[in-house]
């Protein structure tokens, strides 16, 4: 028997055999392997047949048995393991290895990504990896939800935002996807010498993205399939408002859209996609009331939380009521609350010190998520400051008025000590707090003007000159004008 023809036999009988395992495969993952009978004279190809069944089950199927690392239909380039301890204890177990069924490289960076596929106890799972970034994550589903002909499954920030990646499952009969985005915003005014003149931001764009469909019976047959699938991937621009996906078959009829929100939820797990969402939960429980003060050395800063609390300190019984139900909260320090000062237009401004919720970190039961080594360190570590960052008590100012109300700048003495500026903003009107001794606080805009403004009952209140202007300094000052430090 020629070479050629070696190989176009022991493909065909691997074929076959990938085949028998699917059947066997549905009824039932944990059934016993069964090769069937042949007829006489048939030994050789018994012989191939059992070597394509312990492919199948060794490698996770015949196409990872014929092509090299990261590769399609072989291995991919990151390898660690992709079931979590915590997933392993819920019941989760993978029944084939990991299969790329699709690569490519991103028009931003050039940085490679591969779509990567296997079996569970809990279905198929399809995650990405960023084999350059050593990153990968999410656990989507070859089919779209609902029974709909297109779905989005994850949303991943490229380039601090500048760039973004939707990906997503699609009716196997669709051969395009298009993404517009970017919807005009119109009744804005421009400077224009037509008086009243309206332009829209932006202009809306459309990305063309990247159908993959997975349809070669040996590929199939590694990622424990049956049926072919289709699954897309596109790159979009920012910015990402009125995200709307489109799926369209080969003579151009619509077979679907589907909305996609205004958010790329790139976290440090990877991604978290929609279908089997990796998210913690908060646990919405009751906010406790204590009477403990803010530690020592911040009472010594401020004035206010050195004197006794007055009736005029507390809030309305409505405010209260509502902060108590506020899920984000653990506790209220109550006694600890204060009237600092007023506004110029009469609105109090309150400190509030509260402590905060901390989010269950731990993936739900049926969830599946996958970490390198690497993003489980980090998770970990972020984890670790949350509680921290959580017990901290945080004294936040709050302005409650006519004119509306919301959280402003509260007083970080952590950050103060890093050099870090703390302040909050309700439209143009910026709020922050200084210790004892700041007798007025300067602030140095980004376009260049500068602005002092007096300390009264330890708040200043400037006023931005535009709603989304940033200070990049803020100085504290003495009453006789010198600085006594400088953040940014």
């Amino acid at each position: 028997m020629s070479e050629p023809d070696f190989k176009r036999r022991l493909g065909e009988e691997l074929t076959a055999a990938a085949r028998r395992q699917a059947e066997r495969r549905r009824a039932g993952w944990r059934g016993r392997l069964g090769v069937a009978r042949l007829g006489r004279g048939r030994g050789r190809g018994r012989a191939l047949v059992l070597v394509g069944a312990v492919a199948l089950l060794g490698a996770g199927g015949t196409a990872g048995l014929l092509a090299k690392r990261g590769d399609v239909g072989g291995p991919p380039s990151l390898t660690f393991a992709r079931i979590s301890p915590q997933q392993r204890a819920a019941g989760v177990r993978p029944l084939t290895r990991p299969v790329v069924f699709a690569r490519g490289r991103l028009a931003y960076d050039g940085r490679p990504w591969q779509l990567v596929g296997f079996q569970t106890t809990r279905g198929l799972c399809i995650e990405i990896d960023f084999p350059r970034q050593d990153r990968a994550g999410g656990c989507g589903a070859p089919e779209p939800r609902g029974g709909k002909p297109i779905d989005w499954q994850a949303q991943i920030a490229i380039g601090r935002l500048a760039r973004g990646i939707v990906i997503g499952a699609v009716d196997s009969r669709a051969e395009a996807v298009d993404v517009r985005h970017g919807t005009p915003r119109r009744g804005i005014r421009f400077k224009t010498p037509v008086p009243n003149a309206r332009q829209p931001l932006v202009d809306p764009q459309v990305a063309h993205a990247r159908v993959i469909h997975v349809r070669a019976p040996r590929l199939l047959a590694a990622l424990g399939r049956r049926r072919p699938f289709a699954y897309w991937i596109a790159e979009l621009n920012a910015p990402f408002d009125g995200m709307l996906a489109s799926a369209r078959s080969e003579d151009g009829s619509l077979l679907g859209r589907a909305g996609i929100p205004q958010a790329m939820n790139g976290t440090s797990i990877g991604i978290s996609f929609q279908r089997r969402a990796c998210y913690g939960h908060i646990d919405l429980g009751t906010t406790r009331v204590v009477s403990t003060m803010p530690p020592q050395a911040v009472r010594d800063r401020i004035a206010a939380l050195r004197r006794p609390q007055r009736a005029s300190d507390l809030p309305p019984r409505w405010f209260l009521d509502g902060l108590l139900r506020t899920p984000l909260h653990a506790t209220v320090e109550v006694d600890a609350i204060r009237l600092l000062r007023r506004t110029p237009h009469g609105d109090p401004v309150y400190l509030l010190p509260t402590t905060e919720r901390v989010p269950d970190m731990t993936p739900p039961p049926g969830c599946l998520r996958t970490l390198t080594p690497r993003q489980r360190e980090r998770e970990a570590t972020i984890e670790r400051r949350a509680r921290a960052y959580a017990k901290r008590v945080h004294l936040a100012t709050y302005v409650l008025g006519r004119r509306g109300g919301g959280g402003g700048g509260g007083f970080d003495l952590d950050a103060y000590r890093h050099g870090h500026a703390v302040y909050g903003s309700l439209g143009r009107e910026l709020i922050g707090m200084a210790p004892d001794g700041v007798a007025r606080v300067e602030l140095r805009f980004r376009n260049g003007t500068r602005q002092r403004v007096p300390v009264v009952g330890n708040v200043w209140i400037a006023t931005a000159p535009h709603s989304s202007e940033i200070a990049r300094a803020v100085l504290w000052l003495a009453g006789d004008g010198r600085v006594l430090r400088r953040l940014r």
